[in-house]
């Protein structure tokens, strides 16, 4: 199992406790590896504080030592006009219309050998129409 398929794992296996980095971050996932017409989305969730539900991508990479590659590098133009479709399928839906709908993209950074990650970077509100 690789590493992303490990964090997603431990991520949407039990949203109740306080041991994921999506908990940690004021989140409670709804679904993970949500499908819909238009694609998939990693992470369904809702966030704590405002109640508006959170589109969230996330991005994870083996890094190499003195390596410029980041995984949020991986959010190319294409892939922020893919987000957009997919969160403009679920804005259909009458309970994320009224409580809002944000995307979000978490980057996770691996080191060989290591575990747990050796970063974890959250950015808010990351892809948007605008």
């Amino acid at each position: 199992m690789g590493p992303i398929r490990r964090l997603l794992a431990r991520v949407g296996s039990r949203p109740g406790e306080d041991r994921d980095a999506v908990w940690r971050r004021g989140f409670r996932v709804i679904k993970r590896n949500l499908r819909l017409s238009p694609g998939e989305i990693d992470l369904l969730c809702r966030d704590r504080g405002s109640g508006r539900f959170v589109l969230v991508e996330v991005k994870a990479r083996l890094v190499d030592p003195g390596s410029n590659r980041r995984p949020e590098d991986a959010i190319t133009d294409a892939k922020r006009r893919k987000l957009l479709v997919l969160a403009k399928s679920l804005m259909r839906d009458d309970r994320v219309r009224d409580a809002g709908l944000r995307i979000d993209v978490i980057a996770v950074e691996f080191a060989r050998g290591r575990h747990p990650p050796v970063a974890v970077r959250h950015y808010e509100r990351a892809v948007s129409s605008a």
